[in-house]
């Protein structure tokens, strides 16, 4: 009995795994098996797959894991003006993907951008759909790769908003927020928060308790360059 094989040919652009009848097994499985798969990849690997065959050109559009982060196009070694440039693709890219994707729910959305100042309505767009669509596991990071610990906060302001939607979604169970402003007061109403990661932003330590005590189910709270609260640590330690 022959043993599965599988070829590869880049020159005709597929890829197949054959079971003991010589059938493609990836062609047997249905389309959400296939969307699960796809899942599970990064979204610029997940694009990829389109070149495999007819069957997966259009899957990795409905990957439930929307992940957008600009070093995947954007050069943080090219000038400001390049940056800028490449950016704006970045976003046209996120745009365009956003206006076709399907209607369904996604289990998580988290985009990284170092320099949101030009795109403020468009992010505020974007976490507005995620939450449209039930969005579980929400990371937003607009921190800037060059900053380093030893900063002063007051030179990284962060200057992107929480959209109002957010703080109504209960059914977020991952939410990380680097240099993204928030109402502590307002994160009230998340039953089923498991994950919290904050960096490069302000809080105080009265609003840091009150969020502890908030979330029954939270397993980890991550911090990052949180003001206020690293103070309190410098004083405890003098």
């Amino acid at each position: 009995m022959k043993k599965p094989t599988a070829s590869c040919s880049t020159s005709k652009r597929s890829f197949k795994t054959m079971n003991n009848n010589n059938q493609d097994m990836f062609s047997m499985l249905s389309s959400h098996l296939l969307v699960l798969i796809v899942s599970y990849l990064p979204l610029k690997e997940a694009a990829r797959t389109s070149i495999l065959s007819k069957q997966w050109r259009d899957i990795w559009r409905q990957t439930t894991n929307l992940e957008f982060h600009e070093k995947s196009f954007v050069n943080l070694k090219e000038t400001n003006e390049n940056q800028r440039i490449q950016r704006s693709s970045f976003f046209d890219f996120i745009r365009r993907l956003l206006a076709s994707y399907p209607k369904k729910d996604i289990q998580k959305f988290s985009l990284a951008c170092s320099k949101p100042k030009d795109f403020l309505i468009d992010i505020q767009n974007f976490v507005i759909f995620a939450i449209s669509r039930n969005v579980r596991e929400l990371e937003l990071d607009f921190s800037d790769p060059t900053w380093k610990e030893v900063d002063d906060l007051d030179n990284h302001p962060a200057i992107v908003e929480l959209p109002s939607q957010v703080y109504q979604h209960v059914g977020l169970e991952t939410l990380k927020l680097f240099s993204c402003n928030f109402d502590a007061s307002r994160l009230n109403n998340f039953p089923n928060l498991k994950r919290v990661s904050l960096g490069w932003l302000e809080i105080n330590v009265v609003s840091f308790k009150a969020l502890l005590l908030r979330f029954p189910l939270l397993e980890s709270f991550n911090l990052k360059k949180v003001a206020s609260l690293r103070d309190l640590y410098t004083k405890t330690q003098a």
